[in-house]
């Protein structure tokens, strides 16, 4: 509580233009540093996040002008307030008009979408099913201010817990990481999230986007698909038969791939989501236009049958081995401590002849001892 009055007051100070924007986040960052020395486990830049976003906001409030072209004495963004009874008008930038004094209004030119009209006429399309329309609709509403809805849903008293810049995703109907859902889960142990109500404002902190962590397990795709199923459904409650039917979709396909397969089910699952979220014409139960993909992905010659950041590859292989990775140096030598499926190198032998791996699965010293039998 202490803490945070001291915040709310330093961002006062700033909104009635007594500091400068730079000596307000100096000032947020030295109280709330004191006040987190004795406390492990919480980081200054998970706290001060809401307050410099409080400032942000302020300062986008003294940039606002008023109608008569001049602002108010709290308006000066980054010097404190001084008197501007002899400071010139600011020039005013009218929808319709120029900024030059004098010069005549100049009309914005008309949008002109004759081109995309002719393309509709000379092509077919499929119509729309209702659920598309219904979301189309509400995302070209939602485009005129997308900020404002994303604040709607983030603070609305009955919305899920989800992330800002998941939210945005929503309001702007693009792919959501699930990664970044995946890491909030598995850190929310470490970073707890508190609530502080003060003179009206609703505090929330505690929820870091760190680094994202990258989901490798099936389990890890469920927990971070209902977290973020659970949003879009706030959000689009027409979509609850859609995203239960993808799921349905996605989870046949771990049933049914090996547990070491299920890199691909998770890589297929993104590449499906790319693809939705860049198009208005596609739902994700849309299971035909996905069949380019799911050849990429589980047949042996496609394209995404290997994760393109492993060391492993599509590429020829020489020696009886069927792995494509290299092998393990410290395995060889007896020293790696991984088991072979932790493991980033192959336990396979390292031994070279003729520019030739051995890659059977033994280790390199059986080929001296061989040697020495002979």
């Amino acid at each position: 509580q202490v803490l945070a009055t001291a915040c709310l007051a330093i961002v006062d100070d700033f909104r009635r233009s007594h500091i400068t924007k730079v000596d307000a986040n100096v000032a947020l960052i030295e109280a709330i540093s004191t006040e987190l020395f004795a406390t492990p486990g919480q980081r200054v830049s998970t706290v001060v996040g809401p307050y410099l976003d409080m400032l942000n906001e302020v300062e986008s409030e003294h940039n606002r002008p008023i109608r008569d072209g001049t602002r108010d004495s709290g308006s000066r963004l980054d010097e404190p307030a001084r008197d501007t009874a002899e400071a010139p008008l600011s020039k005013v930038r009218s929808r319709a008009g120029s900024t030059e004094p004098g010069e005549p209004a100049r009309k914005r030119s008309k949008l002109d979408y004759s081109s995309i009209e002719i393309a509709i006429s000379t092509k077919k399309y499929q119509p729309l099913s209702a659920n598309l329309e219904r979301t189309d609709e509400i995302l070209k509403n939602w485009a005129q201010d997308q900020k404002e809805v994303r604040k709607y849903l983030m603070y609305h008293k009955c919305a899920p817990e989800f992330h800002k810049s998941g939210w945005a995703e929503i309001v702007a109907g693009e792919y959501i990481n699930l990664d970044v859902v995946h890491t909030i889960i598995s850190s929310s142990r470490a970073v707890d999230k508190q609530t502080e109500t003060l003179g009206g404002v609703e505090i929330k902190y505690g929820v870091s986007e760190v680094a994202s962590r990258k989901i490798t397990t099936d389990s890890d795709w469920y927990a971070a698909w209902h977290k973020a199923a659970e949003a879009v459904k706030f959000a689009f409650p027409h979509r609850e038969a859609e995203l239960n039917g993808y799921f349905s979709f996605i989870q046949k396909y771990f049933a049914q791939c090996n547990a070491s397969a299920h890199g691909k089910v998770i890589r297929f699952d993104k590449a499906v989501r790319t693809r939705v979220g860049s198009s208005r014409r596609l739902e994700l139960t849309d299971f035909r236009e996905f069949e380019d993909l799911i050849f990429a992905h589980f047949s042996y010659d496609g394209k995404q049958r290997f994760d393109p950041d492993s060391k492993q590859s599509a590429g020829s292989s020489s020696g009886p081995t069927t792995s494509k990775r290299d092998p393990c140096r410290k395995w060889n030598s007896g020293e790696c401590t991984r088991s072979a499926a932790s493991c980033r190198y192959a336990h396979i032998c390292s031994f070279e002849q003729d520019g030739h791996v051995c890659g059977r699965k033994h280790i390199k010293t059986k080929h001296v001892e061989d040697t020495r039998a002979k």
